[in-house]
């Protein structure tokens, strides 16, 4: 063990990962480009308002919008996101969040676009009003759910979406009709690269998690237009600041005490994200598709001859685009797919897949790391294999 193996060193069991990109499994694993680029970043201070400025611009250019931001992953860019269209770069208002009283703190979302991370919306001292119903909602009742205390309307790019709900363009027609700005939560939604750019473009912010492009899972970013985005720098952690705390003219224009410096970046991670993005626009991503599909088959091969299960390699619209899915017979094979995911997570390493249900197993490929996929096989036909309790 070396001294720097604090997995080991503190007794914290390892984990091979078919989950995929996920945050209660630290993000993503990235490539030593970026460690690289974060170890030249840490040779160097600078001025964090200049590098957000900057960087800001660079991520701009890419994306095809008016302007940008890097923040505290996507919960801090869609947090940021709703302070800077409650408070603008109102110096007062800026001071007071997230006590929003006076304030326009409405955000209005489709009832069934609820979902687990609008709560993010609120966290700035904004209230979410709902428009429709669990089974949709049409232009007019979005139109009637939009009031003198509405702030934003937040929208959530998804697959499949259904039918009965707005798009992202019904949306942004209706509330632009109103004067209100859409906040669109796009954190995964980066491939194909055309759509990552369609994503950027949609609505007025646009919020991004780069966790899954493989850069520090601390990062994400906000694109859109420039005076909202100007406000969102105004609520950031460096706006913290201001003259009479010796900080030099580049940081006069902003208030001190914003909310946002609960969601710091260092300089490291940003530099960090950077890299990734530039490498997820370079790289050849038939390649790195073509790299998952050899590790599903890798694991299939270690299946063969495993009873009671059928297998089969399925694509999906995510930036992964394929994934590995097991039917179980459950009762041939004496165990649900809960207890074979408990079996493995039993382990060490632990080994984490998802499943659905009672006899559905999905394993996510891209966060496999290399040699990982054959240990994945052998530990998974072991617990399959395993005689029930």
């Amino acid at each position: 063990m070396t001294t720097n193996d604090y997995y080991s060193k503190l007794g914290v069991r390892k984990v091979i990962n078919g989950w995929g990109t996920s945050t209660v499994l630290g993000g993503s694993a990235s490539p030593p480009e970026v460690i690289q680029a974060m170890n030249q970043a840490n040779n160097n201070f600078v001025s964090m308002d200049d590098l957000l400025r900057r960087s800001g611009d660079y991520i701009a250019n890419l994306l095809g919008t008016e302007s940008a931001y890097i923040t505290a992953g996507a919960a801090g860019a869609i947090a940021l996101g709703t302070a800077a269209c409650m408070a603008g770069s109102d110096e007062e208002k800026i001071a007071r969040i997230p006590d929003t009283r006076g304030m326009k703190n409405e955000v209005v979302i489709q009832k069934a676009q609820r979902y687990r991370y609008d709560r993010c919306f609120t966290t700035a001292g904004a209230t979410l009003v709902e428009a429709g119903d669990a089974h949709g909602c049409t232009r007019k009742q979005l139109d009637a759910a939009i009031g003198a205390n509405t702030a934003a309307v937040a929208y959530q790019v998804q697959f499949g979406q259904p039918e009965t709900t707005l798009t992202i363009e019904e949306v942004v027609a209706v509330a632009h009709e109103r004067g209100v700005p859409v906040i669109s939560d796009a954190a995964p939604h980066i491939y194909p690269l055309d759509y990552f750019r369609e994503n950027a473009q949609a609505a007025d912010l646009v919020c991004f998690s780069a966790k899954y492009f493989r850069a520090p899972q601390t990062i994400g970013m906000i694109c859109g237009k420039r005076d909202l985005i100007d406000a969102v720098r105004a609520n950031g952690f460096t706006a913290y600041h201001a003259k009479e705390d010796g900080v030099v003219e580049a940081m006069i224009n902003f208030p001190a005490g914003a909310w946002g410096r609960t969601m710091k970046v260092d300089r490291q991670a940003l530099v960090g994200g950077l890299t990734a993005l530039d490498l997820w626009f370079s790289m050849d991503h038939e390649e790195r598709i073509l790299g998952y599909r050899e590790i599903t088959a890798n694991i299939q091969n270690q299946l063969k001859g495993v009873p009671h299960i059928k297998h089969r390699v399925v694509d999906v619209p995510n930036f992964w685009q394929v994934e590995l899915h097991l039917t179980l017979d459950t009762e041939g094979l004496g165990k649900t797919a809960e207890q074979v995911a408990s079996t493995l997570d039993a382990g060490d390493p632990r080994v984490w897949i998802a499943f659905l249900g009672e006899d559905k197993i999905v394993i996510k490929p891209n966060a496999i790391a290399a040699g990982d996929d054959h240990l994945m096989g052998e530990k998974l036909r072991d617990a399959l294999l395993a005689q029930p309790h």
